[in-house]
């Protein structure tokens, strides 16, 4: 996707701003994608597709990008699971998980790894029934906090040809298809990481180049991912998008409430 740079520069991070609605699809299309292989070594783009064309009916490769989905917390301040809660008003509509696997899917991302407790069975039956490649991963040390789920997606998802992860918890329901687009396309023009913001504050999900991937994996578990974001703030690609969603992040009753009137 193209993105447009500001001439503004805030805390050393790039300020990048989404291109407008009807061009967001096209501006991926223009976007040169790079390259993976299929076991057969055939290339291979997203789901499998063999190639990736350009506007222009070139062919390109493919880089693949996986969506990784935090979903082993106890949701103890809402009381009920989050990544169960329907994502629609009067308690309506698919839930938060469902939500957030077909956005990113729609948006780009080759896969997507749903991270819950071995004994969530709830949510592991959600995950299956989905229609689509979405995968549930046990984390088996849930109690060590929110890194060690990050790091089970991680080691699921790293395999030859993943060019970055994009990592978001379940409770950030409501991130638009485009926002996904925006930040795959900044990972495969080759940022380190890349966050969308909206208002001048920095949400969810954010992307981690596969440079970093060992520093997560060494990462303080105290601090989480936040110290690699804060290590390499400078090269933090901040991608304005039009999309609220991407700050609604639902922890109780009433953040859930307000996020529903919000965006729907």
């Amino acid at each position: 996707m193209e993105v447009k740079q500001t001439s503004e520069v805030r805390g050393g991070a790039r300020m990048l701003a989404l291109p407008p609605r009807s061009s967001a699809r096209s501006a991926l299309l223009r976007s040169p994608v790079v390259a993976q292989n299929s076991p057969s070594g055939s290339p291979v783009g997203p789901r499998g597709s063999p190639w990736v064309n350009d506007a222009r009916g070139s062919s390109v490769e493919f880089h693949m990008v996986p969506g990784i989905v935090l979903a082993a917390g106890l949701s103890t301040r809402m009381g009920e699971p989050k990544a169960l809660l329907p994502a629609g008003r009067d308690r309506q509509g698919p839930t938060f998980v469902r939500q957030i696997v077909t956005v990113l899917l729609a948006g780009g991302a080759s896969d997507a790894l749903i991270v819950g407790r071995p004994e969530d069975d709830r949510l592991r039956n959600e995950v299956e029934s989905l229609d689509s490649p979405a995968r549930f991963i046990v984390n088996e040390h849930a109690d060590r906090g929110q890194l060690s789920s990050l790091l089970a997606g991680l080691n699921a998802a790293d395999r030859p040809g993943v060019r970055a992860v994009l990592v978001t918890p379940v409770d950030v329901p409501f991130v638009s298809a485009e926002t996904i687009r925006a930040l795959i396309a900044a990972a495969a023009s080759g940022a380190a990481l890349a966050r969308p913001t909206y208002g001048g504050r920095h949400g969810h999900p954010v992307v981690f180049a596969r440079a970093l991937f060992d520093e997560l994996r060494h990462a303080d578990p105290d601090q989480g991912a936040r110290a690699v974001v804060h290590a390499h703030h400078a090269d933090v690609v901040n991608i304005a998008v039009d999309d609220r969603g991407v700050l609604h992040d639902i922890d109780r009753p009433d953040d859930y409430q307000r996020a529903i009137d919000e965006v729907r």
